[in-house]
């Protein structure tokens, strides 16, 4: 028994480094991408790619999702099923307002339980800034 409380002490902190910091969920790494990356503006359609965050206190899930768009606004959202099939996402928000998405993520809206609900749309990332390629060292019998 001592055995087992000793390897158990001993695995804590390794088991307390395995998870990533509260900071880095799904929404936080989105926000970051978007915000590094920027998006392109949305045109009218239906985008299957989505991502919908839903965030409540510190807990927050990120789903598939298949969104309808008119107008630079969100008509509608559908929540994809690990089988493939979707199901329509209609909570009850706090305030009966537009929803726009601009440079490829949508405004935060609030549901009347106070849940976050944010929708991004990978396909709108601008692709990935060039870097300037680094000179290589030079080699010291050179000199």
């Amino acid at each position: 028994m001592k055995k087992f409380v000793f390897l158990l002490l001993l695995c804590l902190p390794a088991l307390s480094y395995a998870q990533p910091p509260a900071d880095e969920n799904c929404f936080v790494q989105y926000m970051k991408l978007f915000e590094r990356r920027g998006g392109h503006e949305i045109v009218d359609g239906i985008y299957d790619d989505a991502i919908i965050s839903i965030r409540n206190g510190t807990q927050c899930d990120c789903y598939m999702a298949k969104i309808k768009i008119e107008n630079k606004l969100v008509r509608s959202v559908y929540i994809r099923y690990s089988d493939g099939s979707y199901d329509l996402y209609d909570p009850n928000y706090k305030y009966k307002e537009e929803w726009p998405v601009v440079q490829g993520k949508s405004k935060t809206r609030v549901t009347i339980d106070e849940k976050l609900v944010d929708i991004f749309f990978p396909s709108m990332l601008k692709p990935k800034k060039k870097d300037y390629e680094k000179a290589p060292l030079p080699d010291p019998d050179d000199l």
